[in-house]
């Protein structure tokens, strides 16, 4: 994955606490491990990377995202935490990701969705359009007669397993009617038309199954 710069909302506080000995050590002892929050990108949690934080007292420090990674996931780094004692090693920082929400992606476990918003003859007379996906766009092929709301879905173009990055989940795509602007002049006179396509068909039927 591509290196990122120092990430915004990383919480350079990071908190140490001393292990607690029931008499001071005789030798060598490691040093106290340390904790901390890191924030960072939705697609470098999907699609794995590397990320540069400022350490309080530690100055700067790359980072590996492993592919699949979420809100939660704590990544070991060892030998950052706290001096050891008479020479002994330094303990380990432990830092907690939080990942910042996509503009247009959302996820559940290892699966992606999207809302693509599409035009009605791209509905109706079925397109091929270019898709987003955390690798970049691909090419998908609506069909003829799709329904506003049909979900379609990418094979493999979901979130990486984490600790198996050779599985992966699925994209599912939400197809979304984008309806003509209402101010165009033109929209009433196609709307008339299209009056008669529902004549004998009550669009809200199914909100009155069970009401009284």
């Amino acid at each position: 994955g591509a290196r990122r710069a120092a990430t915004a909302g990383f919480s350079t506080a990071v908190t140490t606490s001393r292990m607690r000995r029931a008499r001071r050590p005789r030798g060598p002892a490691k040093g106290a491990n340390a904790e901390g929050e890191i924030a960072i990108d939705f697609l470098d949690a999907v699609r794995g990377g590397e990320v540069r934080v400022q350490v309080a007292g530690r100055g700067a420090l790359r980072v590996k995202i492993p592919p699949g990674a979420d809100t939660g996931t704590r990544i070991r780094l060892a030998g950052q935490g706290d001096e050891g004692v008479l020479g002994g090693p330094r303990g380990d920082l432990f830092l907690t990701l939080r990942v910042r929400p996509h503009p247009f992606f959302t996820r559940s476990g290892s699966d992606l969705s999207l809302d693509l918003p599409v035009t009605l003859p791209e509905l109706v007379l079925g397109a091929s359009i270019e898709v987003p996906t955390p690798d970049g766009p691909v090419t998908m092929r609506i069909p003829a007669g799709s329904a506003n709301g049909r979900s379609l879905r990418l094979r493999g173009k979901g979130v990486a397993k984490l600790g198996a990055a050779a599985e992966r989940g699925d994209l599912y795509v939400r197809l979304v009617a984008e309806l003509p602007d209402p101010a165009d002049p033109r929209l009433e006179a196609i709307l008339k038309e299209l009056e008669p396509l529902y004549e004998g068909r009550d669009v809200r039927a199914r909100l009155k199954k069970g009401t009284p």
